[in-house]
């Protein structure tokens, strides 16, 4: 994973705001990977929420911040992706909803 934190600053409330991130797989097997969103899914979404990552190959995901009510900090730590046949990897997410 390219990045350990995605922040997203002010966003309107009931608006959206997307960011990229890149998970690159340097080992010589591809893998399975997937998202565990549920506990998040009322301010964040991540797509694709599964997807098959080749071996040497980068895969790029879409955060979207999506919030329904108005605060000056909406944290969720350790996001889990969980990737097949490896240990699990963690993204930090963090916004802040405005009126």
């Amino acid at each position: 994973m390219m990045e350990d934190t995605v922040g997203f600053g002010p966003v309107v409330i009931n608006s959206r705001f997307s960011r990229n991130i890149q998970l690159i797989n340097l080992g010589d097997i591809g893998a399975n990977i997937s998202w565990d969103t549920k506990f998040c899914s009322a301010f964040f979404s991540i797509t694709p929420e599964k997807a098959f990552i080749p071996p040497h190959e980068d895969l790029y995901f879409e955060v979207t911040f999506h919030p329904k009510a108005v605060s000056n900090e909406i944290k969720f730590k350790k996001v889990k992706c969980n990737v097949e046949g490896s240990e699990p990897l963690f993204i930090n997410l963090v916004g802040k909803c405005v009126g």
